[in-house]
């Protein structure tokens, strides 16, 4: 990240929310607020590609696009992770 460009943003919130805000960023170990929310931006930006991949295979499967997968299938991608590594 360090050849990363930086944005800087600037969000209102409530009292009320601004409260819940650092309740969770303290339960969670976070040092400041900046820290919980890039937090929260990573996890649902993860949600997000994690639904996107089950979506994916959704419509796989309703194509009848996929076939079987069995301990042979991941011995072949272990082999083949391990060749490329």
């Amino acid at each position: 990240m360090a050849d990363d460009e930086f944005k800087t943003y600037t969000v209102s919130v409530s009292e009320r929310f601004d409260a819940r805000i650092r309740r969770r960023m303290q339960a969670a170990g976070f040092h400041s607020v900046a820290e919980y929310i890039r937090s929260a931006i990573r996890s649902d930006i993860k949600n997000a590609e994690l639904e996107e991949l089950e979506w994916s295979v959704l419509e796989a499967t309703r194509r009848g696009d996929f076939r079987a997968v069995d301990e042979d299938y991941f011995a072949a991608l272990r082999q083949r992770a391990h060749i490329k590594a």
